[in-house]
């Protein structure tokens, strides 16, 4: 199924079976289920509970405003914009900007080269890797391995369940878990309160004016500044100032 250069608009429940290539604008306003590959040339536009059970290409602006589940691997090359729940079952490739204001669950690799930006509770079940900036302000669980390129900023409660590497920055004013290893390249910033069960290695300066608790071996290769109430349970090893 395919829309050239028209406007196709539907206001109530819609399902479309097959693979759905959209070169102009498509809005519809009710509940809506997509079985096949759906490729966005142009943009989408959803008011309603919306299905994509195929691999969704977005190379156009996809807008969501009710409960959304994409079971396919799902690339956006254009912006992504959902303010309901939204739960994404496949691989997910942002080349361009997600932003989500509700719950979002992504069960499969994540792979981001453009700005996410989330600002309520987030769920990440496998591997994620941020090429471009991470702004997290709701809850956040990472399940699977963590790799920052760019910059991540949390200010809500964080837990990593996996390795985490930040090749960039990581600033975090809220509390922050950290159950795998950890390797800091660049800096960290901690304003709340902040525990490392792992073994951490900051190759970069490290801050935290909040509460910290390192229960695994430390290697800070740079400056550690501490300002709060800090606690390290394993050993440490420090190659710069403390």
């Amino acid at each position: 199924l395919e829309f050239r250069r028209v406007l196709f608009r539907s206001s109530g429940e819609t399902t479309l079976l097959g693979n759905t290539t959209i070169v102009s604008q498509l809005n519809v306003s009710g509940e809506t289920t997509l079985l096949g590959k759906t490729t966005l040339l142009s943009q989408l536009n959803v008011s309603g509970k919306t299905n994509l059970l195929g691999s969704v290409t977005m190379e156009s602006s996809l807008n969501v405003s009710g409960e959304t589940t994409l079971l396919g691997n799902t690339t956006a090359v254009a912006r992504l914009n959902v303010s309901g729940e939204t739960t994404l079952l496949g691989n997910t490739t942002l080349m361009s900007q997600l932003n989500v204001s509700g719950n979002s669950n992504f069960k499969g690799s994540v792979t981001m080269e453009s700005t996410l930006n989330v600002s309520g509770e987030s769920t990440l079940l496998g591997n994620m890797t941020a090429v471009a900036r991470l702004n997290v302000s709701g809850e956040t669980t990472l399940l699977g391995n963590m790799t920052a390129v760019a910059r991540m900023n949390v200010s809500g409660e964080t837990t990593l369940l996996g390795n985490m590497t930040a090749v960039s920055r990581m600033n975090v004013s809220g509390e922050t878990t950290l159950l795998g290893n950890t390797t800091v390249v660049s800096q960290l910033n901690v304003s709340g309160e902040s525990t490392l069960l792992g073994n951490m290695t900051a190759v970069a300066r490290m801050n935290v004016s909040g509460e910290t608790t390192l229960l695994g071996n430390t290697t800070v290769v740079s400056q550690l500044n501490v300002s709060g109430e800090t606690t390290l349970l394993g050993n440490t090893t420090l190659v710069s100032q403390l």
